[in-house]
């Protein structure tokens, strides 16, 4: 039997909400919750939705799968009206709409359906959406980077602190806005060589 539009698109959702990571998300974006695998208080992550843009008493709350519902939620108790899956938290994030942000994920997490039997208008319709292409926008990393560089100085130590600095301005600097796709890598790169300095001091 083969599924419906409705089906086939709610089982998208849920094959989504399996495969991604809600807290590797919010660390991408800047916002790494305190804790991994328990849910915990943090500060919200979208400030510019609180008023005079601080979050002084934490009021958000990431909760891991199996918590609150089967997958990882976000929820602020002042900006948010319902609890955020990855694909909600994505659209507050980056400011897409709701397509955008799950093609984004279905591309992100290498979601499949071979397992699924759909109807050959479904199949053609999912086919076209796997030509396009999932733009990252090069704006949002940058905002991405600095937000992390700035609520990890003091655990990164002032030398770090001032070479990180220096490469992301390089890669601003370099930044062509006729092929802003270039700046992508860069920026990926830089975010992970980060990560690896924050969680040394882990250690």
């Amino acid at each position: 039997m083969y599924l419906s539009r409705e089906d086939f698109f709610q089982l998208r959702i849920n094959r989504v909400r399996e495969a991604a990571s809600l807290y590797d998300l919010m660390a991408d974006e800047g916002f790494e919750p305190r804790f991994r695998g328990r849910s915990g208080q943090m500060r919200c992550c979208f400030l510019g939705s609180h008023s005079e843009g601080e979050d002084r008493k934490p009021s958000a709350r990431y909760y891991p799968a199996g918590e609150r519902d089967d997958y990882e939620t976000y929820y602020c108790w002042v900006c948010t009206e319902r609890p955020l899956d990855a694909i909600g938290f994505m659209q507050r994030a980056r400011s897409w709409g709701f397509m955008e942000a799950l093609r984004f994920l279905v591309r992100k997490y290498g979601v499949r359906y071979d397992d699924v039997e759909m109807a050959p208008d479904i199949g053609k319709v999912l086919k076209e959406l796997d030509r396009r292409k999932s733009v990252v926008d090069p704006k949002y990393l940058f905002d991405s980077c600095e937000r992390y560089l700035r609520e990890n100085r003091d655990r990164i130590g002032m030398e770090r602190f001032v070479k990180l600095s220096y490469a992301l301005d390089m890669i601003y600097h370099r930044h062509d806005k006729k092929a802003p796709e270039r700046s992508v890598p860069r920026l990926e790169k830089w975010k992970a060589t980060a990560r690896k300095l924050v969680g040394s001091d882990d250690a």
